[in-house]
């Protein structure tokens, strides 16, 4: 009989918490609710994920040289291929840059002639040389722009495949095997920064 009341009290018991104060039962939520709460914590959690550093430095390299964070991750052909086309479309932008200020000197000389020239032969000389220049000039304007744009516009790809399509290949450039007898890597260590260039002697 004892037992059968202490049964008896325990259901009570039970029943009685389990329908008792309505604050105390969690909180039905909707879907949408819960939803909004699982893409918030997906936030948070890729919010604290590490940064890898060899994926900082890269992107800091090919910022400042482009195609060296490509050569620094491991990918020495298109990192080498990156750096010698940017490189060369800059100085193409440069030199026509300095053809076309030389160009508009060599007009303003040849304006000042053509004024001050004392008969019609003379004065038609200088006209036509400064029509010739005149084409020349616009030549070296339009080499000139088509040359930064492409460098500018190698300079964002550069930037758009360190970041979103290139893949890192490794800590140490050198340590892989490679059969080729050149070589060329941005090295990072405690005692060395730069470029470092090895040969594989036969």
């Amino acid at each position: 009989m004892k037992i059968f009341l202490c049964y008896i009290l325990f259901l009570t018991g039970t029943l009685m918490a389990a329908g008792g104060d309505p604050n105390l039962q969690p909180e039905k939520k909707s879907k949408y609710e819960l939803i909004a709460e699982s893409k918030s914590m997906q936030i948070n959690s890729s919010a604290v994920t590490e940064v890898n550093p060899r994926y900082v430095r890269s992107i800091i390299f090919s910022f400042l040289i482009p195609g060296a964070g490509q050569t620094y991750t491991g990918n020495h052909l298109k990192g080498t291929a990156i750096t010698i086309t940017f490189f060369g479309t800059a100085l193409g932008a440069i030199l026509n840059n300095n053809n076309f200020n030389g160009r508009e000197e060599r007009i303003k000389n040849l304006l000042a002639n053509y004024q001050n020239a004392g008969d019609f032969v003379t004065a038609d000389k200088f006209w036509n040389e400064i029509q010739n220049e005149k084409v020349n000039r616009d030549n070296d304007n339009n080499r000139r722009k088509i040359f930064t744009y492409a460098t500018i516009g190698l300079w964002l790809l550069n930037m758009a495949d360190i970041i979103f399509y290139n893949e890192d290949h490794g800590p140490d450039e050198f340590a892989r095997t490679n059969s080729s007898k050149f070589q060329i890597a941005i090295e990072s260590t405690d005692s060395f920064n730069g470029i470092a260039l090895k040969y594989n002697l036969p």
